[in-house]
């Protein structure tokens, strides 16, 4: 299998040529209305960058590279994980989540 050749922690910094190749890889496997790309392409985004997080999460906490990612890559994953911006964002992500409760009211 060929290296992933994007670094992408965040679907958000992902490069346009990597989210317009998982788009069009994305495009293969399933068919939609025409006249209804754009809101496909809205949805698909939003799902990808939920499952963009998720691969993040796995990788990260698996501690290793998956075999498709090249050394130079894992290295700036590593590096950039290791950030205190990233630390930072981590530690208010926690705390909103902490935060969050639902109110039921009968």
């Amino acid at each position: 299998m060929e290296h992933y050749k994007w670094y992408s922690p965040l679907f958000s910094q992902a490069p346009n040529e990597a989210i317009e190749f998982w788009w069009e890889e994305w495009r293969k496997r399933f068919r939609f209305l025409r006249g209804n790309e754009a809101n496909m392409r809205k949805a698909w985004e939003a799902r990808a960058a939920k499952r963009h997080r998720g691969l993040m999460h796995n990788i990260r906490e698996k501690g290793a590279p998956h075999h498709w990612i090249s050394d130079n890559i894992w290295k700036r994953y590593v590096d950039f994980w290791a950030s205190p911006e990233y630390q930072a964002m981590r530690r208010a992500n926690k705390s909103n989540r902490a935060s969050f409760f639902f109110c039921i009211s009968g």
